[in-house]
């Protein structure tokens, strides 16, 4: 699979994963904020990996 791909799978899985634990947990904090601002970051690294 390409770089850009597996980019942007590992990063929408990080932030599907992150909002599911905060749904079980029913809180917000700093873990699964940085979690998701990484997969945000991934798939941002991921289309510019595209484009390029």
């Amino acid at each position: 699979m390409e770089q850009w791909k597996t980019s942007i799978i590992i990063g929408v899985t990080l932030i599907i994963l992150a909002a599911i634990f905060a749904l079980l947990r029913k809180e917000f904090n700093i873990w699964i904020i940085l979690i998701m601002i990484l997969g945000l970051l991934d798939i941002i690294v991921g289309y510019y990996r595209k484009k390029n």
